[in-house]
């Protein structure tokens, strides 16, 4: 047998496969209101969240008197 086949360690292997070794891949944080994966939650002045970055929209405060 030569050492060309030798099989690569499980954690080379994970590395190689994911990016990541096992049980270190980044977290997927999702909206607790819509369920969307997310960047950033808002939460009102009692610190509840409201929503997200996908579920919310941001508006002028111009534009926003407009459309009344």
């Amino acid at each position: 047998m030569s050492w060309l086949d030798v099989p690569d360690h499980p954690v080379i292997v994970a590395c190689e496969r994911t990016g990541y070794p096992p049980g270190m891949e980044p977290k997927v944080y999702t909206c607790p209101i819509c369920g969307a994966e997310c960047e950033t939650v808002f939460t009102n002045y009692i610190r509840e969240p409201v929503g997200c970055d996908v579920c919310l929209e941001a508006k002028d405060v111009y534009d926003y008197y407009e459309e009344e």
